[in-house]
């Protein structure tokens, strides 16, 4: 399982450049809440996909970052209970860093 410090730089890496202009802040910040909201993985990847099939910023994301395959691989044997707030908090840095433009300088995390 990541890391708060991993999953932040991957975040970022995700966002860096802006390239996902049309997922809003607030779609991600959506995300968060379905994270703490969810009873397991499977319910959140299902919200996941609901939203990938009702708005095309949310299917570009998806197809081109890989997020729901990154999160596959760190949670999805994972304890959701432990996981959940992992989750939430990786959403969390997305938006901000999607609010943020992309500009946050990596070199400057520890």
């Amino acid at each position: 399982m990541a890391s708060k410090k991993e999953l932040a730089k991957k975040a970022y890496e995700i966002m860096k450049g802006n390239k996902f202009g049309k997922i809003s802040d607030t779609q991600l910040r959506n995300f968060v809440e379905a994270a703490k909201n969810a009873d397991n993985f499977e319910e959140f990847r299902i919200f996941l996909k609901y939203q990938e099939s009702r708005d095309k910023g949310v299917e570009d994301f998806f197809s081109k970052s890989d997020v729901l395959k990154y999160l596959e691989e760190e949670f999805e044997k994972e304890s959701f209970e432990k996981s959940r707030e992992l989750i939430a908090y990786f959403f969390g840095n997305l938006a901000r860093c999607k609010k943020a433009g992309g500009k946050n300088d990596s070199s400057k995390q520890n």
